[in-house]
């Protein structure tokens, strides 16, 4: 069997791999390097030298019988090529696949490798030759030329390039050029640079405090370090920045290049200290030293800067890089030279000394240098410490079922409780629980804490994580051991990933599908360190140990790093490029629509925007906007290209890919172009607003890279700038200390925006009361002055003498900024204090009481406590769980006027949810009763869940909460059990969609259980539509429908029984989308309107000729008919038949598709390559090539086959060098609906549709003048003779030529595509009916309509390396014969026809798109009437002739 496998691996990679290179007593080597890591340039090595570097892949198979070998190592035998590093890619139970980089020293071509291998520790000395050479050049220093791209940032339009070579001590070093460096949010300090002459991308060392990467080709990016590059330019700002790149050993002297400084004598980038007015710190006094109010709440500074500039300006406090945010600007006028900005900026408390204190000394750039500010130092001191707060008991355990463990962990505070966040770590997982989580018992200076946690009971039996980590922020942290009973050493059970598929699904998200092998169970999949997805959550079939998943992910920004948890939090870690399979080989690899970029992201091309207003107003408003480009070199359209503004409101500098800030271009085939639909928001930054179109993480295209013409740029103005949060303007407390209530009288201001709402959370700094204030503005656009109340307790009732603390803040205006306070976020953002005005007061957020209730210290206690399900399906629409419980308390009687009771339930990988309890009834003041109802999430555990309550609260200020642990020792309910019900048929469940604009489309439906669900209901406009979902493109867990028809309103989608998702559709005030012109804006929608309504007529006329096959077959989308599954073409009149996939042709590339009607008559076609032939520039045949059985099958999977073969020429010109043309035929057969990409065109494969994809490589043309021919023969015929009609069609269309050839109400239908891969690049291709000049099929010397042949001739243009080209055919039934009879161009056996042979002969199929075509025979079915062998033996033997 071991063989069988070799033999093989051995076919499948023949073309690309070498064969077995080494062979020794049972153990072979294979080589499945790839071939661009073949060559290289010498170059440093770190910690080595200059050498080549090589990447090989070996696989080592071990053949032995007797005996299996442990471990394999590679090593160095001399310095001239030695083995660097060996990593194990990937292994099973007689093969290990590992990846060398080999360093080379010597220059030229390596034909072979001296290498020594280690065996289960037998050394084995052996010459390893190389079919692929390895060879090591020098880099020709002297021939480089370096290039500065250009930069608009000098706000000029010089386009002279800085040309720079290794000699350059001779720089262009005018600074009136724009090629500089530039900056943004996104990228920093950087430039770009191309370096010709590398025919390889190399690494390069280059001079601090510079950074250099290679972007594509030979495009490299300079990124300059503001942390450590500051100090060297700060007494000369206007320097040119030199860089120095070092790319060989024996290079003397460095290629220098220049670039001008972001700061140069004449950009506009530059400020002087006179032009920073209304200076001021937050607090005011600065004599004295400062003690920040809450925690990381430094002391902020303001200013005003009177310059036009709004980059950022150079700023520093020391070194704490406390960069200031412009926040705001007004002005009388449209100018915007005329605006004053205001800046805010924070003082770094992070590196101040909370003990003594840390002396700041502002520091900013005037003209050319970096000089002290004209202010006195401020001293700082933090207020944040640490100390030790919790005496923590041993834990208690028991365990519940096969696998989990519940443990209890009790601790003792030795420290008042400061109202600070709590913070879990276990398995690498973070938890931060609220208050009132865990406090069971007393008050906030003398308590317990207690909580139980589930865990997988085998996972702590695992020494890999045995360590709970507590801890209160402000307080240091404690480890736990979760387990000190005896621990069991496991073993490590080997998991794998057995398939894997990224498909895209729209923008940047793609689904996963994804199948694992985890002997322990998996528990998780986490992806790139920080997105996790839970295996039952998104297992779709099978089981925790052998299941397929299915999930939704983002791919923008992503590594594809996949970490695999079992449930004894054993993983194993795959990185893309990784191998998980080796039999067929299989690898972890980024889709091409988001890895690497092979065109000139630079020339781009029809680049303009729809509104060019220059500049664009947005005073107090936002404005959609359109862009619209092109690159005619692009390898697909389809590629993701992301659109993000770099303005402060839109570029969140924490997190660039948030889906909301991110605008996706899409490819509009009508007009040729790329377009993308965004919104500019109202009052951001004025001036040129940044952008960047977005590639992947490495390759961005930034504006300041396009020159500075309108059509390029989008120019913004606004007499307002609010970039900052409403803010308290008036904080002042009630008066008394409690008698009078407890609370502040506030004002909030935001005098632009405009305040809209917000929240603000108090909390008790002794009974961990709670008091959640929710405020909204009376005007729903903003206020800009709200005054408010904000009372806590107010007079007469019941409180206790504590603090009553302001733990968090957050408003909001009426553009979305938010101002931000909290005491429990250990690094805050204090720029967004809305406090600013009160930092001199550090106790204004707390409120003391003197005169309130003195303490009970009894605290409340539980009663009646029922829950309404013991156990439930997640997989279920029913996930609700209800509570009902009772509080008692005989003392002071129950807090009602702050926070209830909080029911928390936790699941075994601590995911924590909260159900927040409402008052049933008051029986009295002692006895209150609560409940809540909480819906469980779908599929959210696969153990069940702890129940816990705590927050029961007396007036006298003392608290109590029950752990699972003591509610179970009260027999109280403590535990809900779950029940998987995946494989039985769950109800599908909506739980999202994409987003779709008023104009209709496409639309992406997200849950579980769509693909065992019929249809799927759609109610837009009143109206209802119905659809089968196996016409659909339709996963389990993501469906798609397309072409949903405008509309302004919401509608309703339902998926069979499922729940109602109900969809609003975005309205960007944009027409839709036309074609450019040269005219104005307002020319342009005045056409877009004219175009739109009479569009809305010719829609309303199609749907009224299309009857979609009366509704039962399809439905008219307002543009075309939607056609159900079976059901096709442009009636929805053609029904899909059911076929099963062809057997294989192993010596003839010829696909034979037989199907049997219900009535025994069976319908063949036969598909056929014919000849290759070159044609001269008129057309006749200059030379022609059979192919007989010439062909090399090979099977690449299920449904999908390979034919290969060769032939042989040589040009006149060269009659002696002959080239050898390979031809590579790939068939694939399909068995569901599939959308594919080819030439740039996106193409839906039917079910029971076959498509070809032909390859030739290189031909020696006789002239360049001349061109190829590919021959195709297509037959069609029927066991039928009489009483039938054949008739054929063949459409040319925009993009493909159509075929139909139809024999009573069978039809064989082609698709053949007008344009090919050519070179590589998209080309037109023609496709060319030659029935005139080929010979047709003849029975008894007569035309019979049930015999029908045709050849095409697929037109190839003259080339130099490679042609690709992508045909498909598939048969369908015709819901009305009758058509047939009634085509003028049918020929039927009841009358004579009056054709010619050559005109029957017409009647078939039509061509392909290129290249040679493989061949797939499908097995006869063996049928019991003789006929109908005798006519399948027939129609075989009239094939013959074809191919002599």
């Amino acid at each position: 069997m071991k063989i069988i496998n070799l033999i093989i691996l051995f076919f499948i990679f023949f073309i690309n791999l070498i064969n077995c290179q080494f062979e020794y007593d049972g153990i072979k080597i294979y080589d499945l390097s790839e071939k661009q890591t073949l060559t290289n340039y010498k170059s440093k090595i770190q910690y080595f030298g200059y050498f080549c570097g090589f990447y090989l892949n070996l696989l080592v198979v071990d053949e032995r019988v007797d005996q299996s070998f442990d471990q394999v190592s590679f090593v160095f035998s001399n310095l001239e090529v030695m083995v660097n590093t060996q990593d194990l890619l990937y292994e099973n139970s007689t093969s290990k696949l590992y990846k060398l980089f080999i360093l080379s020293s010597k220059i030229g071509i390596l034909e072979s490798l001296s290498l020594q291998i280690s065996i289960d520790g037998n050394a084995l000395q052996f010459q390893y030759p190389i079919e692929n050479n390895l060879t090591c050049i020098e880099i020709d220093v002297n021939n480089l030329n370096v290039t500065v791209l250009q930069n608009n940032n000098n706000n000029n339009n010089n386009n002279n390039n800085n040309n720079n070579n290794n000699n350059n001590n001779n720089n262009n070093n005018n600074n009136n050029n724009n090629n500089n460096f530039d900056w943004n949010a996104f990228q920093s300090f950087y430039a770009i640079i191309k370096i010709q002459g590398l025919i390889y991308p190399v690494d390069i060392e280059i001079n601090d405090p510079f950074y250099i990467e290679h972007v594509y080709s030979d495009i490299y990016k300079v990124t300059f370090s503001e942390y450590t590059g500051i100090d060297l330019i700060k007494d000369d700002l206007y320097k040119d920045w030199n860089i120095s790149l070092l790319l060989t050993l024996d290079q003397v002297e460095p290629i220098n290049v220049y670039i001008p400084s972001f700061y140069s004598a004449t950009s506009n980038n530059n400020i002087n200290q006179n032009q920073i007015v209304n200076f001021e710190t937050f607090p005011k006094d600065t004599s004295n030293v400062i003690q920040c109010m809450g925690e990381r709440y430094g002391p902020l500074f303001k200013f005003t800067l009177t310059s036009p500039n709004i980059k950022r300006p150079l700023q520093f406090i020391d070194q704490n890089f406390g960069f200031p945010n412009l926040i705001s600007s007004s002005s009388s006028g449209n100018n915007n030279n005329n605006n004053n900005f205001e800046y805010i900026g924070y003082f770094n408390t992070i590196y101040s000394n909370y003990i003594t204190a840390t002396n700041y000394t502002f520091k900013v750039q005037n003209n050319d240098k970096i000089q002290d500010f004209n202010i006195n130092p401020l001293k700082i001191k933090d207020k944040f410490t640490l100390s030790n707060s919790y005496q923590i008991n041993t834990p208690t355990y028991f365990i519940n079922g096969s696998n989990l463990l519940v443990v209890s962990i009790d601790a003792i505070n030795t420290a008042q409780y400061g109202l600070a966040s709590f913070h879990y770590q276990y398995a690498e997982k973070d938890i931060y629980p609220n208050v009132p989580f865990g406090f069971a018992f007393g008050n906030n200076l003398n308590f317990n804490y207690n909580v139980s946690l589930p865990f997988n009971y085998l996972s702590v039996l695992n020494d890999f994580h045995p360590i709970l980590t507590f801890q209160e922020y402000s307080t240091f942290p404690t480890t736990i051991s979760i387990y000190d009973l005896q621990k069991k050493n496991l073993t490590l059970k080997i998991q794998s990933i057995e398939s894997l598929e990224l498909i895209h699904l729209y923008d940047s998200f793609f689904l996963v599908k994804i199948s694992i092998i985890s002997p322990n169970g998996l528990f998780k999949i986490l992806i790139d360190d920080n997105i996790e997805f839970k295996s039952l959550e998104y297992l779709v079939s099978g089981t925790i140990y052998n299941g397929n998943y299915e999930f939704k992910m983002n791919l923008f920004g992503s590594y594809l790093k996949f970490s695999l948890y079992d449930n004894v939090e054993f993983f194993q870690t795959f990185y893309e490029g990784d191998y998980y399979s080796i039999n067929p080989i299989k690898r972890i690899i980024l889709p091409e629509l988001i890895s690497n970029v092979n065109f000139d992201i630079y020339k781009i091309e029809n680049f303009k925007f729809l509104k060019i207003d220059n500049p664009i107003d947005i005073t107090n408003k936002s404005i959609s906007n359109r862009l619209y480009f092109n690159y005619s070199n692009i390898d697909n359209v389809n590629r993701l290209i992301g659109f993000i503004l770099l303005d402060p409101l839109s570029f969140d500098t924490f997190n660039p890919f948030l889906s909301n800030k991110i605008y996706y271009a899409k490819w509009v085939k009508e007009i040729g172009l790329f377009v993308v639909d965004f919104i500019i928001p109202a009052n951001t930054q004025p001036g040129l607003l940044p952008w960047m179109l977005y590639f992947n993480y490495n390759i961005q295209l930034f504006s300041s890279n396009l020159p500075l013409e309108s059509q390029y740029q989008l120019n913004v103005t606004s007499n307002n700038v609010d970039l900052y949060g409403p803010i308290f303007s008036k904080f002042q407390k009630y008066s008394g200390n409690g008698d009078l209530g407890v609370g502040w009288e506030i004002t909030i201001s935001d005098p632009i925006n405009g305040f809209t709402n917000g929240f603000i959370v108090v909390m008790g700094s002794i009974d961990n009361s709670i008091y959640n204030i929710s405020i909204e503005s009376p005007v729903r656009a903003g206020i800009q002055s709200f005054d408010y109340s904000l009372t806590i307790i107010k007079p007469g009732e019941s409180c206790i003498n504590q603090d009553y603390v302001i733990t968090q803040v957050i408003l909001y205006d009426s553009m979305g900024v938010n101002s931000t306070f909290s005491i429990q976020n250990l690094y805050p953002n204090p720029i967004k204090n809305p406090f600013i005005n009160y930092l001199a007061d550090s106790s204004i957020n707390s409120f003391t009481t003197t005169s309130c209730n003195s303490f009970d210290i009894s605290p409340p206690s539980i009663s009646n406590f029922v829950v309404s399900r013991e156990s439930i399906d997640l997989f279920q629409s029913n996930r609700i769980v209800e509570f009902n419980f009772t509080i008692t308390d005989d003392g002071s009687g129950i807090k009602i006027n702050s926070q209830h009771p909080k029911i928390y339930l936790t699941s075994k990988d601590l995911n924590i949810l909260e159900c927040q309890t409402n008052i049933s009834t008051i029986t009295s003041l002692y006895v209150v009763s609560y409940y809540c109802s909480i819906e469980l999430p779908f599929r959210g555990s696969d153990s069940g869940y702890l129940i816990s309550i705590y927050g029961l609260l007396n007036n006298g200020g003392s608290y109590k909460g029950y752990s699972s642990a003591e509610l179970n020792s009260l027999n109280l309910p403590w535990y809900i059990d779950v029940i998987n019900s995946i494989n039985n048929n769950p109800v599908p469940i909506i739980t999202n969609t994409s987003s779709i604009t008023i104009y209709g489309g496409d639309l992406w439906v997200f849950g579980f259980g769509f693909t065992k669900s019929q249809t799927i209901t759609v109610v837009i406009d009143s109206k209802q539509i119905t659809i089968p979902t196996n016409s659909l493109t339709c996963y389990n867990t993501a469906l798609l429908i397309s072409n949903l028809q405008p509309t302004n309103n919401s509608f309703s989608i339902k998926v069979e029984n499922s729940n109602t998702w109900v969809v609003f559709p975005i309205n960007y005030n944009l027409p839709p989308i036309v074609e450019i012109t040269s005219s104005s804006e307002s020319t342009s929608s005045s056409s877009s309107s004219s175009s739109s309504s009479s569009s809305a007529s010719e829609i309303e006329n199609q749907c009224s000729k299309l009857n979609c096959g009366n509704s039962g077959q399809g439905y008219c989308n307002g543009y075309s008919c939607n056609c159900y599954n079976p059901w096709s073409g442009k009636d929805c009149s053609q029904k899909q038949i059911v076929i099963p996939p062809p057997t294989i042709n192993t010596t003839n590339p010829t696909t034979d598709i037989p199907t049997l009607d219900g009535n025994d008559i069976l319908y063949n076609s036969l598909i056929s390559i014919v000849s290759l032939v070159e044609l001269d520039f008129n057309g006749n045949s200059v030379k022609s090539f059979t192919f007989d059985n010439k062909w090399l099958l090979t099977e690449l999977g299920k449904n999908k086959n390979q034919y290969y073969t060769n032939i042989t020429t040589s040009s006149p010109s060269t009659p002696n060098v002959m080239v050898t043309t390979n031809i590579t035929v790939t068939l694939e057969w399909f068995t569901e609906l599939t959308t594919i990409v080819f030439a740039k065109q996106n193409l839906t494969m039917n079910p029971f549709s076959v498509k070809y994809t032909i390859e030739i490589t290189k031909y020696a043309f006789s002239s360049q003048l001349n061109q190829l021919e590919l021959v195709m023969s297509a037959l069609f015929e029927s066991s039928k003779t009489k009483d039938v009609c054949a008739s054929q069609e063949f459409i040319s269309e925009n993009e493909n030529d159509y075929l139909k050839i139809q024999i009573k109400d069978h039809s064989l239908n082609g698709r053949f595509i007008k344009r090919a891969y050519v070179d590589s690049k998209v080309l037109p291709i023609s496709n060319v009916l030659l029935d005139s000049s080929m010979n047709i099929i003849e029975q008894s010397n007569q035309i019979s309509p049930n015999q029908v042949q045709s050849f095409v001739g697929i037109i190839i243009p003259f080339y130099s390396f490679k042609v690709l080209i992508d045909p498909d055919f598939s048969v369908l039934l015709d819901s009305n014969e009758n058509t047939n009879e009634n085509n003028s161009n049918s020929v039927c056996s009841t009358s004579p026809s009056g054709l010619s042979n050559s005109q029957l002969a017409g009647i078939i199929i039509g061509s392909f798109g290129f290249a040679s075509v493989i061949a797939v025979s499908i097995a006869y079915y063996f049928y019991k009437k003789r006929k109908n062998q005798k006519f399948v033996k027939n129609v075989q033997n009239k094939l013959k002739p074809m191919n002599q």
